[in-house]
């Protein structure tokens, strides 16, 4: 098998990231998107730069994207695992970040 048809093949197994239609941008770029094989972790740990480059669109537009991806991450995390919580302090120590979490 040669390794292009390998590659579409791969490409059509990948699993969607249902998360990203959550994301406040166009359902088109969700679409291409999740043709890329992105996921929230993935957009999240690259740079806009890089982002732009795989959708061959302009990088002000994958930052965008990265911004608000960022942003439904952080705010999903909050409902989700923070549901009923409150942070109450939050302490950095080199590279490790400590966080008291209270039931409220």
């Amino acid at each position: 098998m040669s390794s292009i048809i390998k590659e579409k093949i791969d490409v059509a197994n990948q699993m969607i990231d249902e998360r990203l239609g959550n994301v406040n941008i166009p359902n088109g770029l969700v679409e291409s998107l999740n043709s890329a094989g992105f996921t929230i972790e993935i957009i999240l740990n690259s740079r806009p730069s890089d982002i732009a480059k795989v959708l061959g669109i302009d990088e002000y537009v994958a930052n965008i994207i990265y911004q608000e991806t960022k942003y439904y991450y952080h705010n999903e995390w909050n409902e989700e695992i923070l549901n009923g919580y409150t942070i109450t302090l939050v302490v950095i120590i080199g590279d490790n970040l400590f966080v008291k979490i209270c039931y409220s």
